[in-house]
């Protein structure tokens, strides 16, 4: 991919960060079309674009955002999957559309700070209000005796934790479960979080995953 990344590392210093002119309640963001006409100068003028599929599943949005060069060479940038809040249409579309914006940001390394984003993931957290895990947790001591799991027992349970959510990120689930695990989280509690609510799961590290190209 060598005329691609000549191609991306060219048009990366063109493409800024996206002013956010949205307004939903309290919370301002970029739309997805504010987001693509950020980067569209820089890809028409170094022969890039992109194409983003589509990879839904019953009560998840997936989106999986890949690079194209004009030389034909391609980069895929993995798949962004979201929780559908409402099943039907417009709960589906929705979702992608959010999906298609968090996918874009990252592919383009854009940073924004998506308050609608973080506002939904709040009203959900209230809403589903898991006992077992704690992906941010804030303990009165701030040593926490909870049991870490090891290097192999952490990367185990994230190739479990992402053939349940049906998404191709285990290299970051890897990362985020070590992430949470130094914030205090009991990883032993986690399976229970998959079977009874692994949408709040994915909430949070779709979001973890969003503040790390900030």
């Amino acid at each position: 991919m060598k005329e691609l990344c000549k191609a991306m590392a060219d048009a990366f210093p063109m493409i800024e960060g996206v002013v956010r002119d949205k307004q939903a309640h309290k919370y301002k963001y970029a739309d997805l079309s504010a987001v693509i006409a950020s980067i569209k100068p820089a890809l028409a003028a170094h022969g890039l674009w992109f194409v983003q599929n589509i990879h839904s599943s019953p009560g998840f949005a997936g989106v999986e955002t890949v690079i194209m060069h004009s030389s034909g060479e391609s980069l895929s940038c993995g798949i962004t999957s979201l929780p559908v809040k409402n099943d039907d249409a417009q709960g589906y579309g929705s979702a992608i559309t959010y999906a298609r914006r968090y996918s874009l940001s990252a592919a383009f390394g854009i940073a924004q700070e998506d308050d609608d984003g973080k506002g939904s993931c709040q009203t959900l957290v209230k809403e589903t209000n898991p006992q077992n895990f704690d992906p941010y947790p804030e303990p009165a001591d701030p040593t926490p005796k909870v049991k870490k799991l090891g290097s192999k027992e952490v990367e185990k349970l994230a190739s479990k934790v992402v053939v349940t959510l049906g998404i191709d990120e285990e290299e970051g689930m890897v990362k985020y479960l070590n992430h949470c695990q130094n914030k205090g989280s009991d990883l032993a509690n986690l399976e229970a979080l998959l079977t009874s609510n692994k949408s709040i799961l994915l909430d949070h590290f779709t979001n973890w995953k969003m503040k790390q190209t900030d």
